[in-house]
C-alpha cells in the first residue's frame, strides 16, 4: 500500500486522507496527538538504533569531515584572501561543519531507507527563500538544526529533490524558523552590572600576554583563585554577540570541487555555499574586526577554555586567530561522557585542536594524541558530603533529554533516545508505584526537553508524582535526597560519586556500549549494584536498600569499588590545574 511521506512535526506538509508514513517519532508532536492519533499512520524505525549502522557510519562521517574540512580550508582562503592554516579554519568553522555534515547525513540516510522499504506515493514540500533557511551564526545553528521543524523540512526538501521522488507536491506555506538571538535580552541584575563594571576597569590593567581564561568549567570564585595564582587579575569575561550581517546571493556561487565517493557527498558539497552561516562568509570581515576590538589579551601565553569552542562564534574566532598567531589552547573536559563512552565526536574534536587536554583523572596509553592529555581531576569544587538518612527523604530521579532531531554522534546518538528515557523511567516508577518510596519520588527534568514534553508525559502516566523542572540547582535537592537515581551515564553521576551522595545509574551497556578502557570499571559498578542496565533490577534493588541506604552505600565492598572509580574519573582531592598551566 502507498503511503504518504511525512518529514517533520510542520502540519502544514501533513495528510489526513490517506495513509501516512512518519519519518521518525520527531514528527509526533505529544501536545498534537488529537491529531496524529486519528490518522492511518506507520512511523519508520530509526535507522541509528542499530548501533552496528551507527558505529560504522561514524568512523565513515569522521573520514569525510576530515576530507572536507581541508578543501574547505583552502577554499576559505581564497574567498577570504588569507593565508590561514587548516586549524584556524577547524576552531573556526570546524564546529559547524561537523554539525553540518552529520545532520546531513542523518538526514539523507531516513530519506534513503524509507524510499527503499517503502511505497512512497505523495509528499508536501514547503517551499521559501532559500536564504531565509542560512543561520546568521553557530549560536542560531544550534537551535534550529537539532530542534527547528522548519530548518529540518528544508533539509529534507532539498534531499527528496536531489535524489528525485517523482511525486513531491510543491507548497509556498512555509514559516520560518525565528531569528532572534537567546542572548540579545540584556540582563541587568545586580551581579551582571557589577561584572560589567568590573570588566570595563579591568580592561587598562590587563597585559598583552595574559592568559585568557573563558568559560572554563571552574566555578567563579575558583577560577579567580586560578588567576590570581597564575599572577593575573580575575577575568570575568562574557559572551559577546556576533553581528548580524545579511545574505548576498552572489558570495555564495562558489563551488567546492573534490572527488567524490557517492550521491550523499555530491550533495554535501552543493550545499555546503548554500547553507554555511553568514558570520563565516558574507559577514567574516566583521567577526575579525569584532574580536579584534575587544578588551580581551592582545597576544594571550595560553587560552583555557571548556566550553566555548562549540556555540561562541565571536570567542572561536578570538581563539582561531590568537591560537594562530602563537597562543596555546589548554582545553578542559567538561561532560562526563567524555573518557566513557565508546566514542563521541566532541571528545575527537576538542583533543585535536588542544596542545593540552585536561580530564578529570582518566589518561590513554594508546591514542595518537594521548601525550597531550594530562589528568587533573574534576573541576567544579565538589565539597564531600557527609551522609546521613536523617532528614533525607526524596528519591531523586533525574532524566535525560536528547534533540529531536541528531546531533553530533556518539555512543548515544539516536534520534528516539528522548523517547526511551521516558518509556524506561515509566518501567522504573510503575515497580515502586504501590510502596511506600513512590510518595518520596522526586523526578527531576533536563533543563531542555527538545519538544518531547517530558512533563505531561509523565504527568498523564503518574498524576500525584512530584517533579522539579531542571530549574533548581541539583545541591539545593541533594541536601533532602536519600538516593540519586540518574538515567544515562555522564556528568551528573560522576558529580554525585565525587561529593559521596549514594547514588544509581540506569543505563544497558549493551545499548549505549562504553571504551574498552572502561569495561572493568563500570562491571564493578554494576557488581555492587551501582549500576543496573535495566529499571526493573534497579528498582528491584532500591526496594531492598531502601530502609538504610547508608548501610548499603557505606559498605566495604561499596566504598572500595567507589573510591578506585573516584580516583580514574571525577577525581576531587587533587587538581592540578595551576600545576599544569604554569608549566605551558
Amino acid at each position: 500500500m502507498k503511503k504518504a511521506l511525512i518529514t517533520t512535526a510542520n502540519e502544514a506538509s501533513w495528510f489526513d486522507d490517506q495513509p501516512v508514513l512518519f519519518l521518525g517519532e520527531w514528527c509526533k508532536i505529544y501536545s498534537r496527538k488529537e491529531v496524529w492519533e486519528k490518522m492511518h499512520y506507520e512511523v519508520m524505525s530509526y535507522h541509528w538504533d542499530d548501533k552496528k549502522k551507527l558505529a560504522k557510519d561514524y568512523e565513515y562521517v569522521l573520514s569525510l569531515y576530515e576530507r572536507t574540512l581541508c578543501v574547505l580550508s583552502r577554499k576559505m582562503n581564497l574567498i577570504h584572501k588569507q593565508n590561514r592554516g587548516e586549524r584556524y579554519w577547524s576552531i573556526l568553522i570546524g564546529p559547524w561543519l561537523a554539525y553540518f555534515i552529520m545532520a546531513l547525513y542523518d538526514r539523507w540516510e531516513s530519506i534513503r531507507l524509507a524510499l527503499k522499504k517503502y511505497d512512497i506515493g505523495e509528499t508536501i514540500i514547503l517551499v521559501g527563500n532559500g536564504e531565509d533557511y542560512v543561520a546568521n551564526d553557530m549560536e542560531e545553528f544550534c537551535k534550529i538544526y537539532s530542534i527547528g521543524d522548519n530548518w529540518n523540512h528544508y533539509i529534507y526538501g532539498t534531499i527528496l529533490n536531489y535524489i528525485g521522488h517523482d511525486k513531491i507536491i510543491i507548497k509556498d506555506d512555509c514559516v520560518v524558523f525565528d531569528k532572534k538571538n537567546g542572548k540579545e535580552s540584556v540582563d541587568r541584575n545586580i551581579k551582571s552590572k557589577v561584572i560589567s563594571y568590573y570588566n570595563y576597569l579591568h580592561k587598562f590593567l590587563v597585559k598583552s600576554n595574559d592568559p585568557f581564561f573563558f568559560k572554563t568549567y571552574v566555578s567563579p570564585f575558583h577560577e579567580c583563585i586560578l588567576s590570581l595564582k597564575m599572577g593575573v587579575l580575575p577575568q570575568l569575561w562574557r559572551s559577546i554577540n556576533s553581528v548580524k550581517v545579511g545574505y548576498d546571493a552572489d558570495k555564495r556561487n562558489w563551488d567546492i570541487v573534490y572527488k567524490y565517493e557517492n550521491d550523499f557527498e555530491r550533495y554535501l558539497l552543493s550545499m555546503i555555499p548554500k547553507q554555511i552561516p553568514k558570520i563565516f562568509l558574507e559577514g567574516y570581515n566583521h567577526l575579525c574586526m569584532q574580536y579584534e576590538g575587544l578588551m580581551w589579551p592582545k597576544k594571550p601565553k595560553f587560552i583555557f577554555t571548556s566550553n566555548a569552542i562549540w556555540h561562541e562564534t565571536v570567542a572561536m574566532g578570538y581563539m582561531a586567530n590568537k591560537i594562530e598567531q602563537g597562543s596555546k589552547l589548554i582545553y578542559g573536559q567538561h561532560g562526563g561522557v567524555y573518557g566513557q563512552a565508546g566514542f563521541t565526536f566532541s571528545e575527537y574534536f576538542e583533543k585535536k585542536v588542544a596542545d593540552v587536554y585536561l580530564t578529570w583523572g582518566w589518561k590513554e596509553s594508546s591514542d595518537t594524541v594521548s601525550k597531550k592529555i594530562f589528568p587533573v581531576g574534576i573541576f567544579k569544587k565538589i565539597k564531600k558530603r557527609r551522609y546521613k538518612n536523617i532528614d533525607r527523604k526524596y528519591l531523586l530521579f533525574v532524566l535525560s533529554s536528547h534533540p529531536r532531531y541528531s546531533s553530533l554522534m556518539s555512543t548515544f546518538t539516536g534520534n528516539n533516545e528522548g523517547l526511551k528515557t521516558i518509556f524506561e523511567s515509566v518501567k522504573f516508577i510503575k515497580i515502586l508505584k504501590n510502596t511506600d518510596i513512590y510518595k518520596n519520588i522526586l523526578v527531576r527534568l533536563y533543563v531542555n526537553q527538545y519538544g518531547w514534553d517530558d512533563k505531561n508525559r509523565i504527568i498523564d502516566e503518574f498524576c500525584d508524582i512530584n517533579i522539579e523542572e531542571g530549574k533548581t540547582s541539583i545541591w539545593k535537592l541533594i541536601a533532602k535526597t536519600k538516593l540519586v537515581v540518574y538515567t544515562y551515564y555522564g556528568t551528573g553521576y560522576l558529580e554525585m560519586i565525587a561529593a559521596g551522595i549514594p547514588t544509581i545509574i540506569i543505563c544497558d551497556l549493551n545499548v549505549y556500549p562504553v571504551r574498552d578502557s572502561n569495561v572493568k570499571d563500570m562491571e564493578n559498578l554494576r557488581r555492587v549494584g551501582i549500576l543496573h542496565y535495566k529499571p526493573e533490577s534497579a528498582a528491584e534493588h532500591i526496594k531492598k536498600i531502601w530502609p538504610n541506604v547508608n548501610k548499603w552505600w557505606m559498605s566495604e565492598e561499596v566504598q572500595y569499588v567507589i573510591e578506585k572509580f573516584q580516583k580514574k574519573y571525577c577525581d576531587h582531592t587533587n587538581n592540578k590545574i595551576t600545576e599544569i598551566l604554569k608549566k605551558v
